[in-house]
């Protein structure tokens, strides 16, 4: 049985992992298989050049190929994704918030925050980028059935499965490898990382003798991959908290052409009765594949009604601007 609690009371979510009586994401019984994680640091020690699709992943194939064996690679993303690294220490490259990088014409923002700057700083190395320095890099199944058919002969890729990790075909594997691990923290949801795991464990059931992970993650995130465990909710309630994210906060999502939703939140915070220090907006954030942007409003847990009569009170407003709104979303996006 899963459930996200993401959604729950904070203080319950609390007293559930305290108690360790959470029902979150792990099933009755751990898989009788542990994991195999590499991180890109770990197969350059090994003297692996390919981190995106590594030799001894590639040799996996062909020797399952070869003994009629079908094997599964989990794509986490389509294959119109690009991510940004480093050029210097190749590392994925985030803003200051932790959102990743994405483009918008000539420019590269912030899908988090939406912020837009020149120049981006690497968390691994410490450098300074200019956006026209940064690397992209396109992932995603087409591009991953690509690389195969100049490693693999014929009868080998057929016995090799490439699936996103929303629709994998439910049927037993030899191998399962989750490829470009970094590349499955794109989501707004709120639970996004829970997710993934939910995801990364779903897919390692299906293998009957090896379950490979490619690329770097969080490492409580891994380490409950790996055990099993109730380390990674734990941290991430943690980071929660410090963050001041729901549920250690009530948020409120605007969302409408930019003009439209500036106003709306100028109007909400003229008859919000909370001090200053008791909210605090986020964005304007653009809305990817559309022309509409995005302000998330976040207020503390003791003037939550008070946000809600904010909203009541200038629901004229709504029809009338074109923009939306939304009361404890799931997600800092559109409904």
């Amino acid at each position: 049985i899963r459930i996200s609690i993401s959604y729950c009371h904070a203080a319950e979510q609390e007293k559930w992992l305290r108690e360790k009586t959470a029902l979150h994401i792990f099933p009755s019984s751990p898989s009788p298989l542990r994991p195999v994680c590499f991180s890109r640091d770990r197969l350059l020690e090994m003297g692996d050049r390919f981190v995106h699709l590594p030799s001894l992943l590639v040799e996996e194939l062909r020797k399952n190929g070869n003994e009629g064996k079908k094997s599964l690679l989990v794509c986490p993303a389509g294959s119109d994704i690009t991510l940004f690294l480093c050029p210097k220490c190749s590392a994925f490259m985030r803003c200051k918030c932790k959102g990743s990088l994405k483009s918008k014409g000539k420019g590269i923002f912030c899908s988090r925050c939406g912020k837009r700057q020149n120049e981006w700083v690497c968390s691994k190395c410490g450098a300074t980028i200019p956006s026209y320095g940064l690397v992209a890099l396109k992932r995603g199944p087409e591009h991953v059935k690509e690389e195969l058919k100049g490693l693999l002969k014929e009868k080998n890729l057929k016995n090799v499965d490439v699936s996103l990790a929303s629709s994998i075909d439910q049927r037993p594997y030899s191998l399962v490898a989750i490829l470009d691990a970094w590349l499955s923290f794109f989501s707004l949801n709120l639970d996004a990382e829970s997710k993934v795991l939910n995801s990364w464990m779903e897919a390692a059931s299906l293998a009957s003798e090896k379950v490979i992970l490619i690329g770097e993650g969080q490492k409580e995130l891994i380490s409950s991959f790996e055990g099993w465990n109730y380390v990674f909710p734990a941290w991430d309630l943690e980071e929660k908290r410090k963050a001041g994210m729901p549920p250690f906060r009530t948020a409120l999502n605007i969302w409408g052409a930019e003009k439209e939703v500036q106003k709306s939140v100028e109007e909400v915070l003229k008859v919000l009765k909370a001090p200053e220090g008791e909210f605090e907006v986020m964005g304007p954030m653009p809305i990817p594949n559309s022309e509409e942007c995005l302000c998330v409003l976040l207020v503390s847990p003791p003037f939550a009604d008070a946000l809600g009569e904010a909203v009541a009170s200038v629901s004229h407003l709504r029809s009338a601007s074109g923009a939306h709104f939304w009361i404890d979303p799931y997600c800092f996006g559109r409904r």
